[in-house]
């Protein structure tokens, strides 16, 4: 099967599908304040089944899905640190909004690993919940009012926990990683900005729901996504090291514990 990378909602769509097209980014950044990075939507009008891979990722979302016999559907989605393979029916949209890797703690009453490769329906956070939109009005073609509905739903969330000034120590670790290289250990990294290794063990875990490791394999994991999706002729293990891995064996390692399949396997079936 044939899949395209989309990096803004971190997923892999059979483009090979047909009458399937890309999710549409609506709105980046949707607001201050909330900790969100993109909000947008998939659309299936021809309610065709779509094989997607939900893939490895720090980051939490606030999804909403509208079925076709009038349900909407909200939940929260916690990090991942495995792949989730789905097939989309009866959807005829889905909205979605991103947090921030560190924003979804802020919006949680426990722990964020508590829902690491987890979700949750949103009315168990919040009681009777609050859908103030028709399903005909899910359906329209209004994201202004598509996104106030969907602040709406977080502002119910919005006190539960004040946001972290540990947060910012998580962000300058995560971007401290993305321009190693060769590609720094965690316990370098925590020494380049001024952290014991132990503490920056915690604060990620706390802030994220993913250890330390586990989020540069993570990160790691999706640049090689990206690589391939813009270098399509680029070789394998061109690909591992560019995106930062010892050699092709160690890539190929990797997709087979977030994928279950080789990068050959997993794109060309072979």
């Amino acid at each position: 099967m044939n899949y395209t990378y989309h990096r803004d909602c971190h997923e892999l769509w059979a483009n090979d599908t047909p009458g399937y097209s890309p999710p549409f980014h609506i709105h980046h950044p949707p607001a201050a304040g909330y900790g969100i990075e993109h909000i947008f939507i998939i659309s299936n009008p021809d309610l065709i089944p779509t094989p997607v891979v939900i893939l490895p990722d720090l980051c939490g979302h606030l999804i909403v899905h509208v079925f076709t016999d009038g349900r909407t559907r909200l939940r929260i989605i916690g990090p991942r640190t495995r792949a989730l393979f789905i097939n989309r029916q009866q959807r005829q949209r889905t909205y979605v909004i991103r947090f921030q890797p560190t924003a979804l703690a802020n919006y949680l009453p426990f722990p964020v690993d508590e829902l690491t490769d987890r979700s949750l329906a949103f009315n168990e956070l919040n009681g009777a919940g609050r859908q103030e939109l028709s399903y005909g009005n899910w359906l329209v073609d209004k994201p202004a009012t598509i996104i106030e509905s969907l602040l709406a739903q977080l502002s119910v969330l919005g006190s539960r926990r004040p946001a972290s000034p540990r947060s910012m120590q998580v962000q300058r670790f995560l971007q401290v990683q993305t321009v190693g290289d060769p590609p720094l250990k965690v316990s370098a990294i925590a020494r380049q900005i001024g952290l014991s290794e132990r503490y920056l063990q915690r604060i990620v875990r706390n802030q994220t729901g993913i250890s330390p490791k586990m989020a540069l394999r993570i990160l790691r994991f999706r640049e090689s996504l990206q690589i391939r999706q813009a270098y399509r002729r680029l070789s394998w293990s061109a690909i591992a090291d560019t995106a930062g891995y010892f050699d092709q064996s160690h890539m190929i390692d990797e997709y087979q514990r977030f994928l279950g399949a080789s990068p050959e396997q997993f794109f060309y079936g072979q």
